[in-house]
């Protein structure tokens, strides 16, 4: 009698008939499965280049303008020197008193060029810069924008102030607040408007939830601020 001969299943083309049924040698599962993208964060936006911020300053925009050359040319323009005159409000430089009113200026000063350089950092994290033709593509909320929506009107109000205190100039002072009422009225009545326009119920969350000239404690969160 001729042997019993087991009859085989016909393979499927491409499939070994490996242990387990795991597909043949070379294909992994991870391979097989292809990774959801919808956990990736997506395409990461291009940082703004530092070409673009220099241009922004070379343009001698607003901020820039007001915190940097207005005091230097104040200073000037009304002691015909480039250099502070002494002394500060009738201060002696060597007096206490006097050594006190110029920290008190120093550190204003630096506190207003950190907070210049934080909000320029702002909206460098927006796709943005300082300039008016370069604006951010998104609404800046990083940085000193968390606590208050016009940090960068304060930064050369302070430096402006500052300058005052320096230079010993009551003029410079009053600069400053004239320069802030200007500001105030300019965002009340054409950069709100536009802002909210660009940026709908985002900009509007935004306002209500920081103050535009009173900082908050705490930095705003854009997700709390929209449930609550």
């Amino acid at each position: 009698m001729a042997p019993k001969v087991s009859p085989t299943k016909p393979k499927a083309p491409g499939v070994s008939p490996s242990k387990g049924g795991s597909p043949a040698k070379g294909t992994s599962p991870a391979k097989a499965q292809s990774t959801p993208t919808a956990a990736s964060p997506g395409k990461k936006r291009k940082p703004v280049s530092c070409l673009r911020h220099f241009k922004a300053i070379a343009a001698l925009t607003g901020p820039v303008n007001m915190a940097v050359f207005m005091p230097v040319v104040l200073v000037h323009s009304l002691t015909e020197k480039w250099v502070p005159p002494a002394p500060i409000f009738g201060l002696d430089y060597k007096s206490q008193d006097g050594m006190l009113v110029l920290g008190g200026g120093l550190l204003l000063a630096l506190f207003g060029y950190l907070l210049l350089v934080k909000s320029v950092g702002s909206f460098h994290d927006a796709d943005g810069t300082i300039a008016g033709d370069d604006p951010p593509k998104v609404l800046a909320v990083s940085g000193p924008y968390a606590y208050v929506r016009n940090p960068l009107v304060y930064a050369c109000v302070f430096i402006n102030v500052s300058a005052g205190i320096l230079a010993g100039m009551y003029a410079i002072m009053y600069w400053a607040v004239l320069y802030w009422l200007v500001m105030w009225i300019y965002i009340a009545c054409y950069e709100e408007p536009e802002l909210l326009e660009r940026f709908g119920a985002e900009y509007k969350s935004y306002s209500e939830g920081v103050g535009r000239w009173f900082p908050r404690c705490t930095p705003w969160e854009p997700l709390t601020t929209m449930m609550a």
